[in-house]
């Protein structure tokens, strides 16, 4: 995985390098030096910390040399237009100014300037800057891409989240507080630099498709609402090829729909975790998935409490029954997910995607996926029976073992199926606990074959379940906690942990590929 950084940590970077670097004890001493302008100066360096992009303060390091010592002032000039024209820089506070520097022979002393793009830059702009000793030589640094233009959340009713993710695309998705453009700004660095949408589409509602993105790589983005950013600079990733040996990380979590302090304190936790996507196991919105004010419920059981988490890592959910309110309508509004070629009424019902070595089979097991016969069942053998991914795992909000018993015509429907064709893992919800079976093989005799784990991970912040103190024989574990599990694949091995509100592991396992 990589660590991402963001505009804000990007900027106290460029603060910290400009404050070590104005305590450098030549930059004293040339202050307190007075003497004749130099005509024999150079610069024979100069770079701006924390290019690609620049905000606010900016500390500019070069190197000054001088064929004698004695002391020189700088011209510090700035060009918005490719050098056609300069004009000043404002100073910042810190660094050596530009007066009155002490020189010598030999490399030179590295010196600091700092400078305030914001007085100068007011909005965004491509800036060449260039430093010159008076008389002598300079350098140029740029273009840098300055964007002292604050972001106006307030443009935006709901903020933007990540579906749908493949190695070449995205779609963003977000709604506007009034009629706008659907527009996306988007590059692999933070200065972005290419567009997608149109400024004339003028609605509330905005998806947006980002196609020709490369596997496995990070991104940036920027929602801009009528000619102004609406939303910092955000990074993205695309996921990696299968074969390529990226590890895979990813959060499952369910039946979390009740706008409740666990579901929210869960909410930001999990957006501190550094994973690939995130996938729910049903039931995001009690108790009639979003009816009678699917806007307005959806934004505070799903949009608010996962806002930093969506915004960063695709969201692949399962439905749930409470989810099943007005025909699913509201969740096939709400989400942008693979659709699987059927019925267009439940197109987005159930779905299968791909991340690297794992392929994920995301199942609607309300109804369809109960009966042994019909479009969504051939559906499903077709996906399990033609996969090439090393790793197989299914999502489903009904589990197939559980302390409660399980939905009728699960196991005989759906058991035979995961067996015969190698699924490794399956996670469920719908109870409000944590659960994890003992491995199953019921329908595979092959001696090799270790059997299947089922894992129950409904604690996302509905009241918890009481569990029993003996949970029965398919079970291996079972806690009744507020949690949501972990899972990182690396080669060989799925490592799966359940954390609770503590941030404590309450169960972990390793699964090796067969």
């Amino acid at each position: 995985m990589r660590t991402h950084t963001t505009l804000l940590a990007l900027a106290a970077a460029l603060t910290l390098a400009g404050c070590s670097g104005s305590n450098d004890s030549s930059g004293g001493q040339a202050q307190a030096a007075l003497g004749a302008t130099s005509s024999t100066a150079y610069v024979t360096s100069l770079q701006a910390v924390g290019a690609p992009i620049v905000t606010s303060t900016v500390t500019l390091v070069y190197r000054l040399v001088d064929t004698a010592v004695g002391t020189v002032d700088l011209d510090v000039d700035l060009s918005l237009d490719g050098g056609a024209t300069w004009g000043p820089t404002t100073d910042a506070p810190g660094g050596h100014g530009r007066a009155a520097l002490l020189t010598g022979t030999g490399l030179g002393a590295e010196h600091i300037y700092r400078w305030n793009s914001a007085a100068d830059v007011p909005t965004a702009g491509a800036a060449l800057v260039r430093v010159t000793p008076r008389g002598g030589k300079g350098q140029t640094a740029g273009p840098l891409f300055v964007d002292n233009q604050p972001p106006a959340p307030s443009l935006l009713a709901r903020q933007p989240y990540l579906q749908g993710t493949t190695t070449s695309s995205v779609t963003v998705v977000w709604r506007s507080a009034a009629p706008t453009g659907s527009v996306v700004e988007y590059g692999p660095t933070p200065a972005l630099g290419q567009v997608a949408g149109s400024y004339a589409s003028n609605v509330i509602d905005h998806a947006v498709e980002i196609t020709g993105l490369q596997p496995g790589q990070t991104y940036w983005y920027r929602v801009n609402a009528n000619h102004q950013p609406a939303t910092v600079r955000l990074p993205f990733e695309t996921a990696p090829l299968a074969g390529s040996g990226a590890e895979v990380t990813f959060l499952a979590f369910g039946d979390s729909g009740v706008a409740s302090a666990e579901q929210y304190a869960l909410g930001a936790q999990m957006g501190a975790e550094d994973v690939d996507f995130v996938t729910h196991t049903g039931d995001l919105v009690y108790p009639l998935g979003g009816l009678p004010n699917p806007s307005a419920e959806y934004d505070l059981r799903v949009f608010q409490p996962y806002q930093t988490l969506m915004r960063l890592r695709p969201f692949f959910p399962a439905t749930g029954n409470h989810d099943a309110g007005s025909l699913f309508i509201p969740f096939q509004q709400a989400f942008f997910l693979p659709h699987h070629g059927g019925a267009q009424l439940t197109s987005e019902l159930y779905y299968s995607f791909t991340w690297g070595d794992a392929k994920l089979v995301v199942l609607e097991t309300t109804a369809l996926h109960k009966l042994p016969f019909g479009e969504p069942y051939h559906w499903l053998v077709n996906e399990l029976s033609t996969n090439t991914h090393k790793w197989l795992i299914v999502v489903a909000h009904h589990p197939l073992y559980s302390h409660r018993g399980a939905e009728p015509g699960l196991i005989p429907t759906l058991e035979p199926l995961f067996e015969t064709y190698g699924v490794d893992l399956v996670l469920a919800g719908h109870d409000h606990d944590y659960e994890r079976s003992v491995p199953m093989k019921a329908y595979n005799t092959d001696p090799a074959y270790p059997g299947l784990i089922h894992v129950v991970t409904g604690g996302g912040g509905a009241p918890l379940d009481t569990v029993p103190p003996q949970a029965g024989p398919h079970t291996d574990r079972l806690i009744s906690a507020f949690h949501y599990v972990k899972v990182r694949i690396s080669g060989d091995w799925l490592y799966l942990d359940a954390i609770d509100l503590n941030g404590v592991a309450i169960d972990s396992f390793a699964l090796r590929n067969q």
